[in-house]
């Protein structure tokens, strides 16, 4: 068994964020996308649209995140945004 998760243009909300998102088809599009029989690329392709703004919530998280060896559920979990004055490391440059 595997996965993967196919990421394409973001949505409204999600470009002042980052670049591209993941692609969330909508359920009825899940039989289409899983057909096998179905050969056709453009058919599929078609279905690699950036998801509504309104599918999509914004929120602070952990800077855990950033942190690939962190696998726990805290890391989807609100937390307060820091203030850039707040943050480690981030007047020490220059």
């Amino acid at each position: 068994l595997s996965c993967t998760i196919i990421t394409g243009e973001p949505n409204d909300k999600v470009r002042p964020v980052h670049d591209r998102m993941p692609v969330m088809l909508p359920r009825d599009a899940w039989e289409t996308w899983l057909d096998p029989t179905i050969h056709d690329i453009e058919v599929v392709t078609k279905l690699l649209v950036a998801a509504p703004s309104s599918y999509v919530e914004l929120y602070p998280v952990s800077t855990d995140v950033n942190v690939v060896r962190t696998k726990d559920a805290h890391l989807i979990e609100r937390v307060e945004p820091m203030l850039s004055d707040e943050l480690p490391g981030q007047d020490s440059l220059l």
